[in-house]
């Protein structure tokens, strides 16, 4: 989980296992400072303590890579309390 507002920024991490031309699933979800991101079955989520996501873009960002894309989705969450 990368955050590119004046620099990037890792907020975190970590490696896993795929095949070329596998087919997996991504999901990014943003809630507030809490940020989500699910490969498969790989699950990442981090809260940034410096940051709280009111506005702005999310996506996703291949370095030193190709992901071609499927089918793209982006929805609005509401919180219901």
């Amino acid at each position: 989980i990368l955050r590119d507002a004046n620099g990037d920024t890792v907020l975190a991490q970590t490696a896993f296992l795929y095949a070329q031309y596998e087919q997996l699933k991504m999901t990014l979800l943003a809630q507030s400072n809490i940020l989500t991101v699910r490969v498969g079955e790989t699950l990442l989520s981090v809260v940034d303590a410096q940051c709280r996501y009111t506005s702005g873009g999310a996506g996703f960002r291949v370095d030193g890579g190709t992901m071609m894309v499927d089918d793209i989705n982006v929805s609005r969450c509401l919180r219901v309390e």
